[in-house]
């Protein structure tokens, strides 16, 4: 599990969804796409200022938080344990994917998959799991995206092989990665 991640915001503040105000979608969704155009998204270019804008690092959004009383700690453990949760209901297809697309004499190390998990933190700052996307399009339009981006493809093969080594060390989901 990559330990940063990004942080979109809503350009407009929240209310609770009512007949007069569905139709603002900036108030409601945090997609960039959504939001780029509203007079008040703030466009980040800073290395260094990830808690600035319209999109933050999911670092700098912890530091906010734990600022403000939240516990973080137990924050970053129900994430996990819902990141984990849904990975775990996930296998049998990821496995019927590995199988279906790889060649019976291949070695194990040929592939691998990223999936992106948007969550939704409530008013008590509780995950709760939005999507999950397996095709992850990846944009760097903001300096906190070039921070995420290069942490995770830096990353990526380092976390394959390590998964693969423990996979081969404690012989678990072998028939999946092995």
């Amino acid at each position: 599990m990559n330990r940063e991640g990004l942080v979109r915001f809503c350009t407009e503040k929240y209310m609770k969804p009512e007949k007069a105000n569905l139709k603002r979608s900036c108030m409601h969704l945090t997609n960039y796409a959504v939001n780029k155009n509203n007079t008040k998204f703030e466009f980040n270019s800073s290395l260094t200022e990830t808690d600035k804008g319209s999109k933050w690092t999911l670092s700098s959004l912890f530091k906010a938080l734990a600022a403000k009383g939240y516990d973080i700690g137990r924050l970053k453990r129900q994430m996990r344990k819902m990141v984990v949760m849904t990975i775990i209901s996930i296998v049998p297809h990821l496995i019927h994917n590995y199988r279906n697309c790889l060649n019976e004499d291949d070695n194990g190390r040929s592939c691998f998959e990223l999936l992106g998990m948007d969550v939704l933190l409530d008013e008590k700052c509780r995950p709760w799991l939005l999507e999950v996307c397996s095709l992850i399009l990846i944009v760097i339009f903001a300096s906190c995206s070039y921070i995420w981006v290069y942490n995770l493809c830096g990353k990526a093969h380092q976390a394959c092989h390590f998964y693969i080594l423990l996979v081969k060390e404690n012989n678990l989901l072998s028939d999946f990665l092995i």
